[in-house]
């Protein structure tokens, strides 16, 4: 865990215990005068519940676009990367079967990385892809399980990783 991850952690605690503290003292508790007791009770379980809920709920810092099969022709426009940056290119990763990237590399303009999909899979033949990752700074896409018996089966290309780095 970073470090400032940590400190996000360790303030969102220091925030959620000043509002329970300040709020469950007596707004709710104020209304029940007869239960007093029971009143400051429930008030520390609303307030509290409603406290952490708020500091820990959980962002989604990226952009996540549509996953799943999509026809080769026309996934460009479901594609999440935008044109990278002046210092960001896009890295192109061709992915063997066995899951080892057999060559990786860099492209500046999206439209290129497009172009290394399209190549790779109209080699392969294949009219649709299955997008497993697909956000404004990593995409993955992979085809269909080859099994041809052979000792060669792992070495078989199954699919392109584009991730936009910094240079």
């Amino acid at each position: 865990m970073s470090t400032q991850k940590m400190i996000r952690i360790f303030f969102k605690s220091v925030f959620v215990l000043l509002i329970w503290a300040v709020l469950s003292g007596g707004l709710l508790g104020f209304y029940l005068e007869g239960l007093e007791f029971a009143g400051s009770i429930y008030t520390h379980l609303v307030v509290g519940l409603l406290s952490f809920s708020y500091a820990f709920r959980q962002k989604d810092q990226t952009k996540t676009a549509k996953t799943g099969v999509v026809p080769l022709q026309g996934f460009e426009e479901i594609l999440a990367i935008r044109e990278p940056a002046a210092n960001q290119v896009i890295r192109v990763g061709i992915v063997r079967q066995s899951g080892n990237e057999e060559r990786a590399f860099l492209v500046e303009e999206r439209d290129h990385a497009i172009n290394e999909v399209h190549k790779l899979f109209n080699r392969k033949k294949v009219d649709q892809i299955r997008v497993w990752k697909n956000t404004d700074k990593h995409f993955d896409a992979r085809i269909n399980y080859y099994h041809g018996r052979g000792t060669k089966e792992g070495k078989v290309i199954r699919g392109i990783t584009l991730k936009v780095i910094k240079t």
